[in-house]
């Protein structure tokens, strides 16, 4: 066989295969693209994971905040009194707020559905992550008969309005001082801003229930009207001081 047939059948034989190296290198290019649409994948899946906690988190958030709000916006002139003063007949709603927390009776119960309720707010401290989270809990007035002012109400029923929170604070636009008009001859309530707010003191529930809520994610501040006003009750359970 002639010098230019073997390389003919050389050439032949490369064209019809690969080499070692050539199939070692193929490999490596193809376990390197699969591990790096693995990468991306991994990366895509996390993001995905990721947007979906936080649009639940968010969710439950928008949630909590509509049930509180319709909460307060139904709280009661709940009238009670003290042992001191219950022979005298003088009775005031069940309200007693300060800036870090507030309590009162709802017509519009989270937990209990068709049944007035105490409700109460207030601050819940993380000592590991120095945060605080907006508490809210209930209890039925079925279960919970609230007489006198210093009753203890055994709460039931619990969620979380607000958590991861660096600071909260409660204040309240409403009566603070009833003067008498000479001009108009009547009485006329001066209203203002309190960061406390006792109905006791005030005889009467707040307008306006506003909460500042600060953290990591910036702040934001909730307010809430309170609409169940009812002038006639407190003539009516202060009757015979109305008639003195």
């Amino acid at each position: 066989m002639s010098i230019y047939s073997m390389d003919r059948l050389s050439s032949v034989q490369k064209e019809n295969g690969f080499t070692l190296i050539e199939v070692l290198i193929s490999t490596a290019i193809i376990g390197l693209v699969v591990y790096l649409a693995f990468l991306a994948q991994s990366f895509f899946v996390n993001i995905w994971y990721s947007n979906k906690l936080a649009t639940n988190i968010a969710m439950e958030e928008y949630r909590a905040h509509s049930l509180l709000r319709s909460a307060i916006e139904s709280i009661t002139e709940y009238f009670i009194t003290d042992p001191e003063l219950e022979r005298s007949g003088v009775h005031y709603p069940f309200f007693n707020a300060d800036s870090i927390s507030v309590e009162f009776v709802t017509l519009s119960s989270v937990f209990f559905k068709g049944s007035a309720a105490a409700g109460r707010l207030f601050l819940k401290k993380n000592s590991e992550e120095k945060t605080v989270a907006l508490i809210y809990e209930e209890e039925p007035l079925t279960a919970a008969y609230i007489r006198y002012q210093g009753d203890k109400i055994a709460y039931s029923r619990s969620m979380t309005i607000s958590d991861g929170l660096s600071r909260v604070t409660f204040r309240y636009y409403g009566t603070w001082e009833i003067i008498y008009d000479n001009e108009e001859e009547v009485l006329k309530a001066i209203k203002q801003w309190q960061a406390v707010y006792q109905g006791k003191d005030r005889n009467t529930t707040p307008d306006i229930i506003e909460i500042s809520l600060s953290g990591k994610n910036g702040g934001q501040t909730l307010s809430f009207p309170v609409k169940s006003h009812n002038p006639y009750k407190n003539v009516y359970f202060n009757h015979e001081i109305q008639s003195d």
